[in-house]
């Protein structure tokens, strides 16, 4: 495990290494997921693939993986990191194209999730948004959106470094959006668009600025799925103020502004170079983009930010 510098000490039994992970022992974070949840928010863990070296080996490995979750973090027994906080669900955040093991994790997580009816939990993905998606299809055998949808609450799509949805191609953008809420409409699946917080946080061409978003928002929420935005991620949002006129409000507090409101439009003096303010503490490692909080177990790597509900820290319900 690794959460930065808010959680360092080792779980009983365990010793750090020099380099790599150990398991950890979080009292503080155990409290914090406690306090958010007696507010109402549902707190989920993701759980990422960062490669070969982290990718499941068959299908046994996705039961096995499903198990180390449940036992760890939900409604399981075991070496716990935060202890007796129960994590209100998972999410499935892939970015190679390794299919081996997900629908047997799939199946397993929501066995166990439907056993437990003391609550209910949340199974969600971050999915690509090309269609179908690599590691979870549809359209294809054997993965999980063509298999068992049904099993996820919702899907979040991310609108960037894919050529098939960057906004810079708008046709293209709307098209492969259409496409996936005309599949997920029949099945009752809530369909989340991803967005990049900042110009300097997707592909060239992904970053919607807010003179174009009044038009893309009100096109989204025609989309019959369509259920809300998600931001990568909190501290590129915190830090990006994009109006001169307006310098109080982040990227994100516009976007939810003009949903919550439904008023597409707003009025913006766009700044060239995106106003900052004091950079909070930041849950981002900058070289590769994956969360520095990332707590790795076996060959899966598991993440949960400090500001965050999953990854993507902004989401906006339509």
């Amino acid at each position: 495990m690794d959460l930065s510098i808010h959680c360092s000490s080792p779980y009983p039994g365990f010793t750090k290494p020099a380099s790599g992970y150990t398991l950890l022992k979080c009292p503080d974070i155990e409290n914090d997921i406690k306090q958010c949840q007696s507010l109402g928010k549902k707190i989920i863990i993701s759980v990422v693939n960062l490669g070969s070296t982290t990718s499941m080996k068959n299908e046994q490995d996705g039961e096995n993986v499903a198990n180390m979750i449940w036992n760890s973090f939900l409604g399981g027994s075991g070496n716990r990191p935060f202890g007796s906080a129960i994590l209100d669900g998972v999410d499935l955040w892939n970015r190679d194209n390794q299919k081996i093991g997900y629908l047997s994790l799939v199946n397993k997580l929501r066995a166990l999730m439907n056993a437990d009816s003391s609550r209910k939990y949340l199974l969600t993905a971050s999915a690509r948004c090309s269609y179908p998606e690599p590691t979870f299809g549809p359209q294809v055998a054997g993965l999980p959106f063509t298999e068992v949808p049904k099993s996820f609450d919702y899907i979040s799509f991310h609108a960037m470094s894919t050529p098939e949805c960057t906004f810079q191609n708008k046709d293209l953008f709307y098209q492969t959006f259409e496409k996936w809420s005309d599949w997920a409409h029949p099945l009752g699946i809530p369909i989340y668009v991803g967005l990049p917080a900042s110009i300097s946080n997707g592909a060239p061409g992904d970053y919607i600025t807010v003179g174009n978003l009044g038009s893309a928002l009100s096109r989204l929420s025609n989309l019959t799925s369509f259920s809300g935005i998600t931001l990568w991620e909190f501290s590129a949002d915190y830090q990006n103020l994009p109006c001169s006129n307006t310098k109080e409000l982040s990227y994100g507090q516009i976007i939810y502004q003009m949903m919550s409101e439904k008023k597409y439009t707003i009025t913006c003096t766009e700044v060239e170079t995106t106003n900052t303010r004091s950079k909070p503490r930041s849950t981002t490692n900058s070289g590769n983009g994956i969360p520095s909080s990332a707590l790795e177990t076996s060959r899966f790597s598991y993440s949960i930010s400090e500001l965050a509900f999953s990854f993507f820290i902004v989401a906006f319900l339509k």
